[in-house]
């Protein structure tokens, strides 16, 4: 879906599947990979919010969550600093 750029329709599935799993790791990168595409700063943030919520709820320990979440905030950062390489390159 996401190759095709139906990125409504992806992240319809996706969270669809984060109901079942809110703690689902895959599922948070591949959300976050789409808002990163798409410059949805917002969303992510929420997501993340969201994600770690749901950790609390899975009784994650607190050092644990915030190493997950900075996980993540680190492969945002990083790919978007990428792709601004990249975009740079190609003007």
């Amino acid at each position: 879906l996401v190759r095709r750029r139906d990125y409504q329709l992806a992240t319809d599935r996706l969270r669809a599947g984060l109901l079942l799993d809110p703690t689902a790791d895959a599922l948070i990168r591949q959300l976050l990979a789409i808002y990163r595409q798409q410059a949805d700063v917002r969303t992510a943030q929420q997501l993340l919010n969201d994600y770690r919520a749901a950790l609390r709820r899975e009784d994650y320990e607190p050092e644990e969550i915030d190493e997950l979440i900075d996980a993540f905030g680190a492969y945002w950062l990083s790919t978007s600093i990428h792709q601004d390489r990249e975009s740079k390159n190609h003007e």
